[in-house]
């Protein structure tokens, strides 16, 4: 019986010892595994970082492009005056981001400039077109007015005037005589 024990007793020992080494790896594995879970973390952080600072290079080459194709729309009398200027806000150190600042505002001035202008045109054709169209309605309203005036005054009728004689004698059939019949003649 203690061969059958003693075979036992060796078989737990040595699955006690495959044990303890399936456990070892099993450490080594988690190890491992927490290892590359943080080298990952790490690659993928940097590469967020990364892809920020490109975002912001690109928002910033698009400023840029911006600012030259502004720069370029400007004629060539505002160009040397826009030259001036910067030259003069270079000196003075002003950032860029107030250049851009200034140049926006001085395209909208020049944008409004324009609207005022477009819209000063418009007022003026919209003066002459209400003075046009008054003298219409005032021509029309003296033509109504007549013809009110016309409309209330009973037309004038001719009235046939007799001269008025005061002769009841002789000669006063001759004046009566057109508007006798014939009959009345022969009588």
């Amino acid at each position: 019986m203690s061969e059958p024990v003693s075979q036992w007793l060796d078989e737990v020992k040595s699955l006690q010892k495959k044990l303890a080494g399936m456990e070892t790896e099993l450490e080594s594995a988690h190890a491992s595994a927490a290892r590359w879970r943080e080298l990952y973390n790490r690659e993928a952080e940097q590469r967020r970082f990364e892809v920020k600072q490109l975002q912001q290079k690109i928002e910033s080459l698009q400023g840029e492009i911006a600012r030259l194709k502004a720069v370029e729309q400007v004629s060539g009398k505002d160009a040397a005056v826009l030259a001036a200027l910067q030259k003069e806000l270079e000196i003075m150190g002003v950032t860029e981001e107030l250049k851009m600042k200034l140049l926006d505002f001085i395209r909208t001035g020049d944008r409004l400039q324009e609207e005022a202008a477009s819209l000063r045109e418009a007022l003026a054709a919209e003066r002459a077109a209400h003075e046009q169209t008054r003298k219409g309605l005032t021509a029309a309203l003296g033509d109504t007015v007549e013809l009110l005036k016309k409309a209330q005054t009973p037309p004038k009728r001719p009235s046939p005037s007799l001269p008025q004689t005061n002769q009841t004698g002789a000669g006063s059939e001759y004046l009566l005589a057109p508007f006798q019949s014939n009959q009345e003649r022969s009588n």
